[in-house]
């Protein structure tokens, strides 16, 4: 069950990234191809890596919780304030 998990944080992720509609059927194994391609519209290069490897059709190749956690841990974002001007 872990690996559904991390398949539709993955899906919630490249949700928010894209502003994507991913209510159309891409959770299923015949458009994980289109899936896949949406990743290239996600601005953020550090999350590109982790999407590809989250939203894998095959669960074997998707990373445990606690492989995902570690991959995070170690990427480097840029940081940045808004201020109210």
């Amino acid at each position: 069950m872990e690996k559904v998990d991390i398949f539709t944080l993955g899906m919630t992720l490249l949700q928010m990234s894209t502003y994507e509609n991913l209510d159309l059927g891409f959770n299923k194994k015949e458009n994980n191809h289109k899936l896949l391609s949406l990743i290239e519209n996600v601005t953020y290069i550090w999350a590109k890596p982790l999407l590809y490897r989250m939203l894998q059709v095959n669960p074997e190749y998707r990373p445990t919780f606690k492989e995902l956690l570690k991959e995070i841990k170690t990427i480097e974002t840029l940081s940045f304030t808004i201020s109210n001007q």
